[in-house]
């Protein structure tokens, strides 16, 4: 979110998609200390696609405003429904579970954790980009 919120959507894709390849080369960057090609195809990485998916959404959202509903906005759409939609999806394509099973395990439990994020994410975007936009 914090990417999205800060950078060009097309510094934040390659900033995402540098962890993504990081992480599939093997660096345990992902959660838990993973890394490998195993877990970008994994069960956990439809979320990890969402990632590249939703800092664009961000960026293009929150525009050239420094607003900080905007961002609040851009960063719940961007960073937890187009997160959730694709990592929802392709865990339950992955695995076999149903998409409502899915949503119960990989993202109804997050939900609380990821509108602190955003929160936060929100407020040093704003405060980011009040000083690089002087």
């Amino acid at each position: 979110m914090l990417a999205g919120s800060i950078l060009t959507a097309r510094q934040a894709v390659f900033s995402v998609l540098t962890f993504i390849l990081i992480g599939a080369a093997g660096v345990p960057v992902f959660s838990g200390f993973a890394g490998g090609i195993g877990v970008v195809f994994g069960p956990r990485g439809g979320y990890y696609f969402g990632f590249l998916i939703g800092v664009v959404i961000i960026a293009l959202l929150r525009g050239h405003k420094n607003n900080i509903w905007y961002l609040a906005l851009a960063n719940s759409i961007g960073g937890i429904i187009v997160v959730y939609l694709f990592g929802v999806l392709w865990l339950s394509f992955v695995t076999g579970m149903g998409v409502a099973k899915a949503f119960v395990a990989g993202a109804l439990p997050f939900i609380p954790g990821d509108l602190f994020k955003v929160f936060v994410a929100t407020i040093i975007g704003v405060a980011i980009n009040k000083r690089l936009r002087k």
